[in-house]
């Protein structure tokens, strides 16, 4: 056993492995686990500031024709379509949210249909008085927004308990503001979407409804 020192802690550095992430200088490394140091899977460069992080990749591969070197950015990029299209994880993440979003837009068009069975007649009253087909779409598409913003900040409050009480240094829960706004926004479109189906029924109401109701 060889005694060293931790000097800090990375933070946003996790992978899906057991093992941690271990940062030290090459020679150390080498030395610790008892490798050739001839072997090696990455390296981690540090440019000096302002130098051409393009160019110096481009030279570490003519140099190096064994190696592929990467900006920092387009290494998480490759890492990130990995895990996602050769792996099981894209594949069942993928899965979950496209039927999370079949259902919630089944629901959301039930929903929002049955509302309109159940008023037919008011419907009808309303085009009986000259209610045009635009104020009608406006009346469904507020009622569908209402409904997508109390969803919207139910799920909102869900997820902020659930980071809340079950984030932890180890798996953690990050829910960064352009995924919370790109969340409201995909189920307000949803919401919208399934209020087609229920207006296209207020389309085919006839206003005769309200004189054969009274």
């Amino acid at each position: 056993y060889q005694k060293v020192r931790v000097a800090d802690k990375s933070r946003g550095i996790l992978g899906f492995l057991v093992a941690p992430y271990v940062f030290t200088k090459y020679e150390r490394a080498s030395e610790l686990l008892a490798k050739d140091p001839r072997h090696c899977s990455y390296f981690l460069v540090k440019v000096k500031p302002g130098a051409d992080v393009d160019a110096v990749c481009r030279e570490i591969s003519a140099r190096t024709p064994d190696l592929e070197a990467f900006p920092a950015a387009t290494y998480s990029n490759i890492s990130r379509d990995f895990w996602m299209t050769r792996t099981g994880i894209g594949i069942s993440f993928g899965a979950a949210t496209v039927l999370g979003l079949i259902v919630g837009l089944v629901m959301v068009a039930q929903t929002l249909h049955s509302l309109v069975l159940d008023r037919q007649a008011e419907f009808a009253a309303l085009k009986a008085i000259g209610g045009s087909q635009p104020q009608l779409l406006t009346l469904v598409a507020v009622q569908a927004l209402f409904m997508a913003v109390v969803g919207s900040l139910l799920g909102l409050v869900t997820v902020a308990a659930i980071q809340y009480s079950i984030s932890s240094p180890r798996a953690p829960i990050e829910t960064p503001l352009w995924l919370t706004g790109g969340s409201v926004l995909l189920v307000s479109s949803i919401c919208l979407l399934a209020a087609f189906l229920p207006y296209l029924r207020i389309r085919a109401i006839d206003p005769l409804l309200v004189l054969q109701g009274s």
